[in-house]
């Protein structure tokens, strides 16, 4: 394999521009309600601004790298087998779409990069706070232009995000009987709604630890850049790497409180 494509700063800046267009359509929608349809999955909803702005960062991002692939959460096809011989998008246009159908406002655009399987960059936008998580393979994770850590906090000290995999609710028995293990020996739980932001919370300090149950690659594939960037661990709950071609438990956490999380979560 020839040397990885690493993405230098023009080039985060040019991606960066994309999301705030995309992150603009978000802020600006109206109607939300009467664009909601299903698709597989219990309560697995997609609404008309997913595919608008899934189009736009399509667009943008294929100006942007004209030969690289394109793997979206929206749509018949997801074509993970490009992710074996060329550098690949894989973008989450609205992560935390109930959320968005909610106007919660707390979802977020989710764009990585992998070149030839191996993820080199995640960036995910929250437009509602206009905060932006960056990071490149060895070069360190960013909000906005500021550098970012995980935290050194113990899970004696620390929170302790999850998800409820809403689209496999056979899963949910084991979620609850960890957080009913976490909840007494932590200092609290949250429950956002959104994996992707979880995950950069993780990398940037503001919780501890983050799992859930099931996820696809497009939820957390950013996300991983950015907690291995900023000195964590991320991997499914049984300690093995994470995909890109299909789905997969995460775990992700600081290295102070990993163990003990981690044996917790693993027993279920």
């Amino acid at each position: 394999m020839s040397e990885l494509f690493i993405p230098d700063r023009t080039f985060t800046d040019k991606v960066y521009a994309a999301m705030l267009r995309g992150g603009k359509l978000m802020l600006e929608a109206h109607d939300i309600a009467v664009s909601i349809e299903s698709k597989a999955g219990d309560k697995n909803y997609f609404t008309s601004y997913d595919i608008a702005v899934q189009e736009l960062m399509y667009r943008e991002l294929k100006a942007i790298l004209p030969d690289a692939g394109f793997i979206g959460e929206e749509g018949e096809e997801h074509n993970t087998a490009q992710l074996s011989d060329r550098v690949c998008f894989i973008v989450d246009p609205i992560d935390g779409t109930n959320n968005f159908i909610a106007c919660y406002r707390f979802s977020a655009i989710s764009v990585a990069v992998a070149d030839h399987g191996t993820l080199v960059a995640g960036y995910i936008y929250n437009p509602y706070s206009n905060e932006f998580f960056h990071a490149v393979k060895g070069g360190g994770a960013h909000l906005n232009d500021m550098p970012v850590s995980v935290s050194e906090r113990p899970l004696c000290d620390g929170m302790v995000g999850f998800g409820t995999s809403p689209y496999k609710r056979e899963l949910s028995e084991r979620t609850f009987s960890v957080l009913r293990r976490i909840y007494p020996i932590s200092r609290d739980l949250r429950r956002s709604g959104s994996a992707a932001l979880d995950i950069a919370y993780v990398a940037c300090g503001r919780i501890e630890a983050f799992f859930e149950g099931e996820l696809q690659p497009w939820d957390y594939a950013a996300g991983s850049v950015l907690v291995t960037e900023a000195g964590g661990v991320i991997t499914d709950v049984l300690g093995n790497p994470l995909p890109l071609s299909r789905p997969s438990s995460v775990f992700t956490s600081n290295l102070v409180c990993r163990d003990e999380a981690f044996d917790i979560i693993r027993e279920y």
